[in-house]
C-alpha cells in the first residue's frame, strides 16, 4: 500500500520580516516546501561581515534541518537540507513532504551548514559571517509555518569618549578581547541574548576599539554575546598636571542579536572609568514575502 504524501509548506520570516498566509494547498494537491518572496531592499556590506538581510537570503537560500523526539534525544528525519529560489519560491531540490499523519517534526535553519545533534541542531560560526538561525519546535502541521530568523553575534558599533573636568586626554587606548565565534546550539540558544546556547568559544586577539583623543569611532565588530572586559589607558592633562592611568578596566554585557553602543567619560582624577553600553535593535529591516495564492 502505497504512503499518501502530504505537502508541507513554509514561510519564511528574517530578523523583522513579515509574512501574511492566505490558505494551505489542500492535502489532495502534493507539492514541495516552497517560499515566496518580493524583496524590498538591499545588502548593506559592513566592514567585516555581510549583513544577512532577505536579499542576501533570496541570493544565497538557506538550510533546513527537521527532528522528531524530544532533546536530549531528537532523531533526524533530515539535515542540512538546502532551500534556494526558483523562478517564484524557494524550495528544497526534489522536494520535503509531511508524511499522511503528523509526525510532530521540530526546524531548524540557518545561513550557513547544520549539524545535527541528540540536543538540538548546531552550527559552527565564527564572526567573518554574519550568522542568522530559526528555531521551530512545534510547527503546524500541513499548514504554512514561519520560520523566525534572528542573529546570533552581538554588536559594537559607535565606542564614544568624552573628556570632562576641563581635561585635555590624549594617548587613548581601549580594547577589547572578542570571542570571535564557536559552536551554537539552535534550540537552547533560541531567543537568548546573553551567550545562552554558544560552546567552545574561540578567544580572538585584542582590538582596538575607541579613538587615541575623545570622540567616536565607528566599529563593526561581531563577537558572541556574553560579558567582556574593556581595558583601557589614557594621559590626563590640566595646566602643569599630567598622568597617565593604565590598565583601567570594566566589565560590560554585550546583547546578542543587537548593535551594542558604548560610552565612557574621562578625566585626570583616580575616580573609577566606568563604561556604559546602550543596545539598540539591529538594523531595521522590514520586509514583505508576499501572500500565498488562494
Amino acid at each position: 500500500m502505497k504512503t499518501k504524501l502530504i505537502p508541507i509548506v513554509a514561510s519564511l520570516m528574517a530578523l523583522s520580516l513579515l509574512l501574511s498566509c492566505n490558505k494551505a494547498p489542500s492535502p489532495s494537491e502534493p507539492g514541495q516546501i516552497v517560499f515566496r518572496t518580493q524583496p524590498k531592499i538591499t545588502v548593506d556590506v559592513q566592514t567585516k561581515a555581510s549583513e544577512v538581510n532577505q536579499a542576501a537570503l533570496v541570493a544565497s537560500g538557506f538550510k533546513v534541518s527537521a527532528t522528531t523526539g524530544e532533546a536530549p534525544s531528537e532523531n533526524p528525519v533530515w539535515t542540512d537540507v538546502a532551500f534556494s529560489k526558483g523562478s517564484e519560491f524557494f524550495q528544497a531540490s526534489g522536494g520535503k513532504w509531511w508524511p499522511s499523519t503528523d509526525p510532530n517534526y521540530h526546524f531548524y535553519a540557518s545561513n550557513i551548514t547544520l549539524t545535527h545533534t541528540a540536543g538540538g541542531a548546531t552550527v559552527s560560526a565564527t564572526n567573518d559571517v554574519d550568522v542568522v538561525c530559526a528555531y521551530l519546535p512545534d510547527p503546524n502541521y500541513n499548514e504554512p509555518n514561519t520560520l523566525a530568523f534572528k542573529h546570533i553575534f552581538a554588536r559594537i558599533t559607535d565606542v564614544t569618549l568624552t573628556a570632562v573636568d576641563d581635561y585635555t586626554i590624549t594617548n587613548i587606548s581601549v580594547t577589547i578581547t572578542p570571542k570571535t565565534g564557536g559552536t551554537y546550539n539552535l534550540r537552547t540558544g533560541a531567543d537568548q541574548t546573553d551567550g545562552t546556547g554558544w560552546s567552545t568559544p574561540t578567544v580572538g586577539a585584542p582590538v582596538t576599539i575607541a579613538n587615541t583623543t575623545p570622540g567616536t569611532k565607528s566599529n563593526d565588530l561581531y563577537l558572541v554575546p556574553g560579558s567582556y572586559t574593556i581595558t583601557a589607558e589614557w594621559t590626563a592633562t590640566k595646566g602643569n598636571y599630567t598622568k597617565t592611568f593604565s590598565g583601567k578596566t570594566c566589565s560590560v554585557d554585550l546583547v546578542g542579536g543587537a548593535t551594542n553602543t558604548i560610552t565612557a567619560q574621562l578625566s585626570g582624577d583616580a575616580r573609577e572609568v566606568m563604561f556604559s553600553v546602550n543596545v539598540a535593535a539591529w538594523e531595521p529591516h522590514p520586509i514583505n514575502l508576499g501572500n500565498y495564492g488562494q
